[in-house]
Protein backbone atom coordinates (compact mmCIF):
# COMPACT_ATOMS: atom_id res chain seq x y z
CA UNK A 1 0.00 0.00 0.00
CA UNK A 2 2.94 2.59 0.68
CA UNK A 3 4.32 1.82 -2.39
CA UNK A 4 0.96 2.54 -4.32
CA UNK A 5 0.12 5.74 -1.85
CA UNK A 6 3.36 7.67 -3.53
CA UNK A 7 2.23 6.98 -7.34
CA UNK A 8 -0.68 9.29 -6.33
CA UNK A 9 -0.75 13.44 -6.69
CA UNK A 10 -0.28 15.18 -4.00
CA UNK A 11 -2.89 17.58 -2.86
CA UNK A 12 -3.00 20.82 -5.04
CA UNK A 13 -0.89 18.67 -7.47
CA UNK A 14 -2.49 19.16 -10.96
CA UNK A 15 -2.05 16.47 -13.89
CA UNK A 16 -2.45 17.12 -16.93
CA UNK A 17 -2.44 14.01 -19.54
CA UNK A 18 -4.26 13.96 -23.16
CA UNK A 19 -7.23 12.59 -23.09
CA UNK A 20 -8.49 10.10 -25.72
CA UNK A 21 -11.55 10.22 -28.09
CA UNK A 22 -13.28 7.60 -29.65
CA UNK A 23 -15.19 8.03 -32.54
CA UNK A 24 -17.87 5.39 -33.55
CA UNK A 25 -17.01 3.70 -37.23
CA UNK A 26 -19.66 2.82 -39.98
CA UNK A 27 -20.27 -0.87 -38.58
CA UNK A 28 -21.09 0.42 -34.98
CA UNK A 29 -23.55 3.59 -36.20
CA UNK A 30 -27.09 2.29 -36.47
CA UNK A 31 -29.76 3.97 -38.72
CA UNK A 32 -32.32 3.97 -36.20
CA UNK A 33 -35.10 4.66 -37.95
CA UNK A 34 -34.88 1.55 -40.51
CA UNK A 35 -33.59 -0.96 -37.95
CA UNK A 36 -30.21 -1.89 -39.40
CA UNK A 37 -26.38 -0.79 -40.01
CA UNK A 38 -25.79 1.33 -41.79
CA UNK A 39 -22.59 0.47 -43.49
CA UNK A 40 -24.39 -2.98 -44.70
CA UNK A 41 -24.33 -3.93 -48.33
CA UNK A 42 -27.57 -4.46 -50.31
CA UNK A 43 -26.08 -7.63 -51.80
CA UNK A 44 -24.72 -8.73 -48.45
CA UNK A 45 -28.13 -8.39 -47.01
CA UNK A 46 -29.67 -9.73 -50.12
CA UNK A 47 -27.64 -12.98 -50.41
CA UNK A 48 -28.25 -13.64 -46.20
CA UNK A 49 -31.63 -13.49 -46.75
CA UNK A 50 -31.74 -15.83 -49.82
CA UNK A 51 -29.63 -18.69 -47.78
CA UNK A 52 -32.34 -17.93 -45.03
CA UNK A 53 -35.15 -18.42 -46.55
CA UNK A 54 -33.34 -21.68 -48.66
CA UNK A 55 -32.32 -23.09 -45.58
CA UNK A 56 -36.58 -23.09 -44.44
CA UNK A 57 -37.37 -24.79 -47.48
CA UNK A 58 -35.01 -27.25 -47.08
CA UNK A 59 -35.93 -28.01 -43.39
CA UNK A 60 -39.91 -27.79 -44.70
CA UNK A 61 -39.14 -30.37 -47.40
CA UNK A 62 -37.70 -32.51 -44.87
CA UNK A 63 -40.33 -32.33 -42.40
CA UNK A 64 -43.38 -32.98 -45.76
CA UNK A 65 -40.52 -36.10 -46.73
CA UNK A 66 -40.88 -37.45 -42.82
CA UNK A 67 -44.83 -36.80 -42.99
CA UNK A 68 -44.69 -38.60 -46.02
CA UNK A 69 -42.32 -41.89 -44.83
CA UNK A 70 -44.76 -42.30 -41.33
CA UNK A 71 -48.30 -42.34 -44.33
CA UNK A 72 -46.42 -44.87 -45.95
CA UNK A 73 -45.21 -46.82 -42.73
CA UNK A 74 -49.09 -46.25 -41.51
CA UNK A 75 -50.12 -47.72 -44.93
CA UNK A 76 -47.87 -51.05 -44.81
CA UNK A 77 -49.67 -51.95 -41.49
CA UNK A 78 -52.00 -51.71 -41.88
CA UNK A 79 -51.94 -53.94 -45.36
CA UNK A 80 -50.24 -56.51 -42.76
CA UNK A 81 -53.13 -56.05 -40.99
CA UNK A 82 -55.82 -57.19 -43.56
CA UNK A 83 -53.36 -60.28 -44.26
CA UNK A 84 -51.97 -59.33 -47.28
CA UNK A 85 -48.49 -60.85 -47.35
CA UNK A 86 -47.52 -59.84 -51.01
CA UNK A 87 -44.56 -57.69 -52.01
CA UNK A 88 -45.52 -53.85 -50.84
CA UNK A 89 -45.44 -51.64 -54.39
CA UNK A 90 -44.04 -48.15 -53.90
CA UNK A 91 -47.05 -45.64 -53.97
CA UNK A 92 -47.02 -43.95 -57.24
CA UNK A 93 -44.37 -40.15 -56.91
CA UNK A 94 -46.17 -36.64 -58.26
CA UNK A 95 -44.77 -35.76 -61.86
CA UNK A 96 -41.78 -33.52 -60.82
CA UNK A 97 -42.98 -30.22 -61.22
CA UNK A 98 -41.17 -27.31 -63.45
CA UNK A 99 -38.31 -25.73 -61.93
CA UNK A 100 -39.37 -21.76 -62.07
CA UNK A 101 -37.85 -19.22 -64.31
CA UNK A 102 -36.52 -15.79 -63.74
CA UNK A 103 -39.11 -13.43 -64.50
Amino acid sequence: MKNSLKLLPRVGEVIERPKPISLPTDGSVYDPELAHCGSCEPERGAAIAIRLEKERAEALKACFEAQAMELELQRRRMLLQKGELAAFEAPSTPAQLPAPTGG
